[in-house]
């Protein structure tokens, strides 16, 4: 389980969830990478994301919203396995 954090620096609605953490260089803050959402234009966008960790203990700018229960990594191997498998149909078609 992960901590989902909304981002209040960013110009609109984002949320972020740390998954792995980023390897950094010599001399630079540790980082931890994830997923991040942003609604633009009323549209939900998900990417790739990475933060601070030092910067996601400020809790003024990046305050706890909730908790994500579910295995995120289990959901991103499932897509890649259904398109493989969909891959394979096609070419026994």
């Amino acid at each position: 389980m992960s901590k989902l954090y909304q981002n209040k620096w960013a110009g609109c609605e984002t949320y972020f969830t740390p998954i792995y953490p980023v390897r950094t260089r010599k001399g630079e803050a540790d980082a931890i990478g994830g997923y991040e959402i942003t609604k633009v234009n009323g549209k939900w966008e998900c990417r790739k994301g990475q933060y601070y960790t030092h910067s996601l203990r400020d809790e003024e700018h990046f305050p706890v919203v909730g908790n994500v229960k579910i295995n995120i990594l289990g959901y991103v191997m499932g897509a890649m396995l259904d398109a493989l498998e969909r891959r394979t149909d096609e070419q026994t078609d």
